[in-house]
């Protein structure tokens, strides 16, 4: 009797273990994304750039999202894409917007501004298990000089159902080939391990 009280407190222990972590608060779940340790949040320092990379896990992405269509829907439909935010600011405070980085004048900055709104696409790829995937979205953050940094939402769909396959189960490359502020090819790895450690946010909780 005592050897399987034994057993059952010890599967009980390795069950308490493998429970994943949840989170209720949106403040602590910035937190713990936000902290790079935790393998969901890369940065690189390039010629006087700070580049962000931020994989943004689909329930927070579901928490985030104001439709009309419930909380387990929505985790179900952000599961099926990958979605990161790209933050590029310059590395030291008080700097200049980086829209202006080199810019001369008026016919620069145009430039600048058509290729942060329309050329992203052509410059940013994951690449999981030697397979290429280009997005599907890129989102430009037009701010207007209010801060110094810009946000860029991107965003990759599968087109098939091997691309699902590998958006679901291989570790991911992030590759941001920047002709625009030359800094070069930087690439962001990101563990499929992370990823599945990330947390559950408790919805259950009214004040988030």
């Amino acid at each position: 009797m005592k050897k399987i009280l034994t057993l059952l407190f010890l599967f009980a222990c390795f069950l308490y273990s493998c429970k994943k972590q949840s989170i209720n608060s949106m403040d602590d779940y910035l937190t713990w994304l936000n902290d790079s340790e935790n393998g969901l949040m890369k940065e690189r320092i390039i010629n006087g750039l700070q580049i962000k990379v931020k994989y943004l896990p689909p329930d927070y992405l579901s928490l985030k999202d104001k439709s009309s269509r419930n909380t387990d829907s929505l985790k179900d439909y952000y599961s099926h894409s990958l979605s990161f935010l790209l933050s590029i600011n310059p590395e030291q405070v008080n700097q200049k917007d980086i829209v202006y980085r080199e810019v001369n004048d008026y016919s620069d900055y145009k430039a600048r501004i058509y290729q942060l709104s329309f050329r992203l696409d052509e410059l940013i790829s994951v690449e999981i298990e030697n397979m290429k995937i280009t997005p599907v979205l890129t989102s430009f953050e037009n701010v207007y000089g209010i801060k110094q940094g810009r946000d860029i939402i991107v965003v990759f769909t599968p087109s098939d159902e091997n691309q699902a396959k590998m958006i679901a189960s291989g570790n991911i490359d992030f590759i941001f080939n920047d002709e625009i502020f030359k800094t070069g090819i930087s690439h962001f790895q990101f563990i499929r391990s992370d990823i599945e450690n990330a947390p559950a946010i408790d919805f259950s909780n009214k004040q988030m």
